[in-house]
């Protein structure tokens, strides 16, 4: 297996997350508080995340030679597994803002 493809195929599926977190936070702000009672950040993650998997041609499976004989089966993984990253890739934000924050408090404070 070549490495280069792996990291290829990861740093892919870190772009798409990061995307589909900043769309879902986007959607969030825009529909409001109300409408996002019906439908859940998750599962808006996760339509996204398929509906560009399917955009895209991105399916994980043909990246390491494997073929599914059902079409799009590795589309719709592959989305799902670019939304599973989305909070991961929030996690991330907020934990490097918080920081932020807290490094300039500290400076503030000397």
């Amino acid at each position: 297996m070549d490495i280069s493809k792996t990291v290829s195929l990861i740093f892919m599926l870190l772009v798409f997350a990061t995307l589909i977190q900043f769309l879902v936070n986007r959607l969030k702000a825009i529909l409001g508080a109300k409408v996002m009672e019906y439908l859940p950040a998750d599962v808006l993650a996760a339509f996204l995340g398929i509906l560009f998997a399917l955009m895209f041609g991105i399916d994980v499976f043909k990246y390491f030679g494997l073929s599914t004989s059902i079409p799009y089966v590795g589309c719709l993984i592959s989305g799902l597994i670019i939304s599973a990253g989305a909070p991961a890739i929030h996690e991330l934000i907020t934990s490097i803002r918080e920081q932020r924050k807290a490094l300039e408090s500290n400076k503030e404070a000397n």
